[in-house]
């Protein structure tokens, strides 16, 4: 039984909330990441015959560890206190610069950089292209959607004194 999120920002598809649309970006960036490591893997750096890696009694066991060793990279991320910041400051917006999250962070443009260099690593921001620009993925605007929502809920019930058992 999955806890239900309803999230204040435009589903990114039907039936999905914040928490979905995290789960599906994060097993996106997974994707993404065990290609990667499959292309490394092909790569011979000298003359040796890469190894195959040991196999393990269920080949899912990898999947769900990596999937769960992504998804706490991501909280972690979005937990730290500048990483957060930066979130917020980019929910629901297209696209910020660095120098445009510097000065509203009040930092140098280097510690914006290097924060959002952070998000992109979690799969919870992307940079443009071309040029500056930095959002949130879909990991990312999920994410900060489940946050605010439980934040207002734990507000809400503070206020009220319920939710107490």
């Amino acid at each position: 039984m999955g806890v239900q999120v309803a999230s204040p920002l435009p589903p990114d598809g039907p039936g999905t909330d914040g928490l979905t649309a995290a789960g599906d970006a994060l097993g996106a960036r997974l994707r993404q990441l065990s290609a990667a490591l499959a292309r490394h893997d092909a790569f011979v750096f000298g003359h040796e015959v890469p190894s195959s890696p040991p196999a393990t009694a269920d080949p899912g066991d990898d999947n769900l560890t990596a999937a769960t060793a992504l998804v706490l990279r991501a909280l972690r991320c979005a937990s730290d206190a500048t990483g957060w910041r930066v979130m917020e400051r980019l929910a629901g917006r297209h696209l910020l610069t660095t120098t445009e999250l510097a000065g509203a962070l009040g930092c140098p443009r280097l510690v914006a950089w290097e924060q959002v260099n952070d998000l992109v690593q979690a799969g919870l921001a992307v940079r443009a292209l071309d040029g500056d620009g930095v959002s949130l993925t879909p990991a990312g605007r999920g994410l900060t959607a489940l946050v605010k929502t439980l934040a207002a809920d734990t507000a809400a019930s503070a206020a009220t004194g319920g939710g107490t058992r």
